[in-house]
This record gives structure tokens, C-alpha cells and sequence, in this order.
């Protein structure tokens, strides 16, 4: 019959795999994200239209204005709305920026040269390269434990009593 610390130590094993794979989670969500930013950032940069736009509504928050936007797509006579996010910036409603627009998805919008995106994105790939460096040693056994074996102890020098 098992031992009651042998039951704890399989606790502890259990307790410890379903971290990590917490933390293997949480590196694939940040990894998708990390994907979706660097592809919708290639895509302006590559295919991007650059036109002016109007501010037709704001919403502040912490770090990130939201601003919802009308412009007139080129070669186009409709306008169109879509919303455009700002980092460190406070926009008036009436007021012209300029975007950057794909023009295959007209949704997907940025404030022209606002490269924030990038910036998060670089943070959150050294997050992901630690985190996984972190979970991928924590699965793969240890030299330590392979080599930490008890020696037979010599006999010998000082091992005998000193008569007093």
C-alpha cells in the first residue's frame, strides 16, 4: 500500500503539471495575438492606403483613445466609418487626421505612422520566449537529479573515536 507521502508527492506532481500547462495556455493565447498584431501590421504596411479622415466620436480610456472615423476610400465615392484606436494622443470630434487603410478589408484602419502595435508586440514575444523557456525546463528532468546519488562513505581518516 502507498505511503501518505507518496500521495502528497503525486499531489504536488499534479499541482505542478497543471500550472505549467497554465502557463502554456496563457503563451498560445499570447502567441495568437502576437500573430494576428504582426499580420495586420504587414498588411498595412505592405498594401496600406494613407487618406484623410474625420473624427466623428472619441472614447477615452486609460492609455488608448478609440476614435470612430468617416473617410472617403480612394477611387471611392462612399464614405465609410470604422473605428481607429490612439495611443497617447487626444483627438477632438471635427478634427482631419490621417489613416492608414487596407483597401481589400476597409475595417482595418490605423492612425498613419502609429506603430504601438509593434511595440506591444516585441514586449509580449520576450514574455513568450521567456515563458516558454521557463515551462520547457520545468517538463525536462533535471542533470541534477541524475547525479545526486549517495556515495558510499569511506572509511578511514577520521572516522574513528579519539580517546579522550
Amino acid at each position: 500500500m502507498p505511503s501518505k507521502l507518496d500521495f502528497q508527492l503525486w499531489g504536488l506532481w499534479i499541482a505542478g503539471a497543471l500550472w505549467r500547462l497554465a502557463w502554456v495556455a496563457g503563451v498560445i493565447f499570447m502567441g495568437f495575438i502576437v500573430v494576428m498584431v504582426v499580420r495586420d501590421e504587414w498588411v498595412l504596411s505592405s498594401r496600406g492606403q494613407e487618406v484623410h479622415a474625420v473624427v466623428t466620436d472619441v472614447d477615452f480610456r486609460r492609455r488608448v483613445t478609440n476614435m470612430r472615423v468617416e473617410f472617403l476610400p480612394i477611387g471611392s465615392d462612399q464614405l465609410v466609418t470604422t473605428n481607429v484606436g490612439c495611443s497617447f494622443c487626444e483627438p477632438q470630434i471635427g478634427d482631419e487626421i490621417k489613416i492608414d487603410y487596407d483597401p481589400q478589408d476597409i475595417s482595418l484602419a490605423r492612425r498613419a505612422g502609429d506603430r504601438t502595435a509593434t511595440i506591444v508586440v516585441l514586449v509580449c514575444a520576450v514574455f513568450v520566449a521567456f515563458v516558454v523557456r521557463i515551462v520547457v525546463s520545468g517538463f525536462l528532468p533535471s542533470r541534477r537529479r541524475k547525479r545526486k546519488r549517495k556515495l558510499p562513505r569511506k572509511r578511514g581518516h577520521g572516522d574513528k573515536q579519539r580517546a579522550t
